[in-house]
């Protein structure tokens, strides 16, 4: 495939950018330890997808490479599949956090 749509690297441009934000603002959060580890998964999974998304728009600088930006679509839809079990994981495991009270 010649000429990849411009459009689709400027979404995915974007895409990315919310991505890494929504990744710093993970990072920046304090998790309780009631549900850490299940954060930590959701962040893993996270990652894993804004690499997809990374080598998707790879595709588009190197030279309309539409395998490297498959290759990437892929992983993303590949990972993106555990996001909601993350969050239920971590809506379970919220379950068992110690209440505060105000």
């Amino acid at each position: 495939m010649t000429g990849m749509p411009p459009s689709c690297k400027d979404a995915l441009i974007a895409t990315n950018k919310a991505m890494l934000a929504t990744e710093d603002v993970l990072d920046q959060g304090h998790i309780p330890a009631c549900i850490a580890r299940q954060v930590q998964q959701f962040k893993y999974d996270w990652q894993g997808m804004e690499q997809g998304v990374s080598q998707a728009i790879s595709g588009f600088v190197n030279g309309n490479n539409i395998d490297l930006y498959r290759q990437g679509m892929v992983k993303f839809a590949e990972i993106a599949q555990y996001v909601q079990p993350d969050m239920d994981r971590i809506t379970a495991a919220e379950k068992t956090c110690p209440k505060t009270i105000p």
